[in-house]
């Protein structure tokens, strides 16, 4: 493997990891209908942008990530061969974006626990949950699930990239 093919590997898996966090700002749309806020422009372009622009920058990593490498490797004369197999490094990566999705999102999982048990009312003994915590302990629960699929199934996901990756190359014979 070359290094202008770890770099590149290593862009698109950045572009991943800024991809999941602008998809997991999408339960913050719930929070709108709540407070009835759908009127106020100023909360949708930012509810809007905080889902779109990771999403876009992640795009354009992953499309100008040849350039990116290059760019990052320098001169291309005096670029050596990395000794690794593409299926470790598939592998580390993973499991490393894995850990740090589920890092980041524990203490935001148990910060939304607290927050909804003691800012529940209480109305004739009943507890009434609030959407807009709610909804930030389902993206913080599905950030830990998202991780912890990313690591424990880090075989199947390097083994489906292979697949992706090999798509239309071979001929079917019958």
């Amino acid at each position: 493997m070359s290094q202008k093919s770890f770099a590149k590997i290593s862009i698109r898996i950045i572009a991943i990891y800024i991809a999941t966090y602008g998809i997991m700002y999408i339960p913050s749309i719930a929070t709108l209908f709540e407070f009835d806020k759908i009127d106020d422009v100023k909360t949708i372009v930012m509810v809007v942008f905080s889902i779109i622009t990771p999403l876009i920058l992640s795009i354009l990593l992953w499309l100008s990530s040849d350039k990116l490498a290059i760019w990052v490797i320098g001169n291309q004369n005096n670029v050596k061969p990395i000794n690794a197999d593409v299926t470790q490094l598939q592998t580390i990566a993973l499991c490393t974006v894995g850990f740090i999705i589920i890092v980041t999102a524990l203490p935001n999982f148990a910060g939304e626990i607290i927050r909804i048990y003691y800012s529940v009312p209480i109305i004739e003994g009943e507890r009434i949950l609030n959407t807009y915590h709610l909804s930030y302990l389902v993206t913080s629960s599905l950030k830990i699930i998202l991780g912890i699929l990313l690591v424990s199934g880090v075989r199947f996901w390097v083994h489906l990239l292979h697949k992706i990756k090999r798509l239309g190359l071979y001929e079917k014979k019958l």
